[in-house]
């Protein structure tokens, strides 16, 4: 076969993952594979593809048939990826570190590794590597990624927003983007833009699991069976306790002061308005769930 068939698939391969379909990737990889049963980038492509479709353990068969070649760098890392999502961490961290043996000033590996850290509980540990990862290379979009999801965990909402706008303007991975302003605009309980953005998303990439998840539960959200959930979740618990203990208080005083059927009748309904969104907020999940199968 000669070179020119195999810089074109090599290019097919590259152009389908960075467009993120993974399938056309995959099967272009495999094309590459049948035409040089030993290439090293299209075994590590094929890994790297089932990877993104979540078929680690087809992944990782990949990357040990070329653990040794010359991307032994790269192969670490997607194994330690490949180990982290299967929650297999002390192995995970095994080849993170051998990754870094070879290449220490890797900005990506590092940053990769400070996300395996924060999911295991260590967040001082996290924050050290991660902002070595920024300072090695502060707009590499990998870097940025996780250096959104420390912040979004652990900083504050403006260290958050400061977060999301390096990201976006040094990613071009439009999905990523999507997701990350849907992520924020769901933490401030804004289900509907948060929604959207989602959408958007998905119609970019429609094989994202997390972004399938994510539109499953905002569709729930935003049910109207759900109201008021939506409506105490802009109130703190205790606050929200408090208020209508408070509530209870003053409405008592008052039919206990204004001896008036109009008044009591008013303060009644109000007080009895809330008690039954309350409960309302109890069951609505199971309400939800019954209303599902009685249309299915």
């Amino acid at each position: 076969m000669n070179n020119e068939f195999l810089e074109r698939k090599q290019s097919e391969v590259i152009t389908y993952f960075d467009m993120k379909r993974y399938e056309q990737a995959q099967e272009a990889a495999k094309d590459l594979l049948s035409a040089d049963p030993n290439n090293a980038f299209a075994l590590y492509m094929l890994g790297n593809c089932c990877y993104m479709l979540d078929k680690y353990s087809e992944a990782e068969s990949y990357c040990q048939d070329i653990i040794t070649s010359c991307l032994a760098v790269d192969v670490y890392e997607l194994l330690g990826k490949i180990h982290r999502e299967t929650k297999r961490y002390k192995s995970s961290e095994e080849f993170f570190l051998k990754s870094l043996e070879l290449d220490p000033q890797n900005a990506s590996t590092l940053a990769e590794y400070s996300y395996l850290l924060l999911i295991c509980g260590y967040t001082k540990k996290a924050n050290e590597i991660r902002q070595e990862a920024l300072r090695l290379d502060p707009k590499n979009s990998i870097v940025l990624h996780f250096n959104y999801y420390f912040e979004h965990v652990h900083g504050s909402k403006k260290q958050e927003e400061i977060s999301m706008e390096q990201y976006i303007v040094s990613s071009s991975d439009e999905v990523q983007k999507l997701v990350k302003i849907g992520t924020m605009e769901f933490k401030n309980i804004h289900f509907k833009s948060a929604k959207e953005y989602f959408r958007q998303a998905y119609l970019l990439e429609p094989t994202n699991n997390y972004v399938l998840e994510m539109l499953e539960h905002l569709n729930e959200i935003n049910h109207f069976i759900f109201f008021p959930n939506r409506f105490f979740a802009k109130i703190h618990p205790i606050i929200l306790f408090f208020g209508l203990l408070f509530t209870a208080i003053v409405l008592m005083v008052i039919i206990a002061t204004f001896n008036q059927i109009f008044v009591s009748i008013i303060a009644i309904s109000f007080f009895g308005c809330m008690l039954l969104l309350v409960i309302w907020s109890w069951l609505s999940r199971p309400i939800y769930n019954l209303l599902i199968e009685l249309v299915s």
